[in-house]
């Protein structure tokens, strides 16, 4: 399993079908370190052995959670 976090979605899709992994987009998430829009966690760690055909389940990074009202 390619490790994919902090990638964009296009280049994480990318390396996940090449390496003969479906792909599944989860709900966003905030991330305080990871770019909106890029992949701020997946489901399958990496480094895990999988099945090829295996779907594998994306969390794109919504950027920063909001700060807190007054």
């Amino acid at each position: 399993m390619p490790n994919v976090v902090g990638k964009s979605e296009a280049e994480a899709r990318q390396m996940l079908q090449d390496a003969g992994l479906a792909v599944a987009l989860g709900a966003p998430e905030a991330s305080e370190t990871v770019p909106a829009g890029s992949v701020a966690r997946q489901d399958i760690p990496p480094g895990t052995v999988v099945a090829k055909g295996s779907t594998v389940r994306i969390f794109l990074s919504s950027g920063p959670p909001p700060e807190p009202g007054p």
